[in-house]
């Protein structure tokens, strides 16, 4: 597996020569550590990129971006409470619609029961 992503790189060009080869280094020695070892190396592995992603999140909270964020969710709310209340509106003129076809119907078959009675 680790041969595949590397060839993929390689053969892309993704990555600047050096730190293919630092990856492919890398690799080499993963390959060539005991089990205990690459366990620590996860280990290591998982929380140096938690304290990364901490640091990332810490540094992309400023006010602006809270504000862009709020301004965002405001913009679709508004949006998504329009199309409601559009769906609303017409199913309400539906039903008032419906309402009153089946109201005249009443009113006609009342209208001929009456004639035939007379």
């Amino acid at each position: 597996m680790d041969d595949n992503i590397l060839e993929k790189l390689q053969k892309n060009n993704v990555l600047p020569e050096d730190l293919q080869k630092k990856l492919s280094d890398m690799v080499q020695k993963y390959r060539n550590m005991d089990e205990d070892e690459k366990i620590k190396f996860h280990e290591e592995a998982k929380h140096m990129f938690k304290n990364n992603l901490n640091t990332v999140v810490e540094n992309s909270g400023s006010s602006y971006y809270n504000i862009f964020s709020l301004a965002q969710f405001y913009v679709v709310l508004v949006a998504v409470l329009l199309i409601i209340l559009v769906f609303v509106f017409f199913g309400f003129k539906l039903y008032k619609s419906l309402k009153d076809r089946e109201k005249k119907r009443e009113e006609k078959k009342r209208n001929k029961q009456l004639r035939k009675k007379k």
